[in-house]
């Protein structure tokens, strides 16, 4: 269990889209998992839109597609030390499926349960 969880703005967790774009997505979630350490942060929430609630938010607001690779409209995405789970809904269950690296990230659908 988490036993503290943080949400953090991007002007705070330089995490820089341009910066690690040759990255696979190993690499990806081997560096945030990094950054969070030096910061003691348990889990690392990714959530698909920007401050101002945007329909089609800005590329640089698009950290949950950088991290995760899935390039839907709506889903959350929680990045621990030893997970990578991203949440959205039906509409997305297919696309999903096709985009995420299924060898780093789990996609939650409906009554998924995390096991430790």
């Amino acid at each position: 269990m988490l036993s503290r969880l943080f949400f953090i703005r991007a002007l705070n967790f330089p995490f820089s889209c341009r910066l690690y774009s040759n990255m696979n997505p190993g690499e990806k979630l081997e560096k945030l998992r990094g950054l969070m350490k030096e910061r003691n942060l348990q889990a690392y929430v990714i959530p698909s839109g920007d401050d101002h609630m945007s329909e089609n938010p800005p590329l640089a607001f698009k950290r949950r597609e950088f991290i995760t690779g899935f390039t839907g409209s709506a889903g959350t995405a929680l990045v621990t030390a030893s997970k990578a789970l991203l949440w959205t809904d039906g509409r997305y269950f297919v696309q999903a499926d096709k985009e995420l690296d299924k060898e780093h990230w789990t996609l939650m659908k409906d009554c998924n349960i995390i096991q430790n």
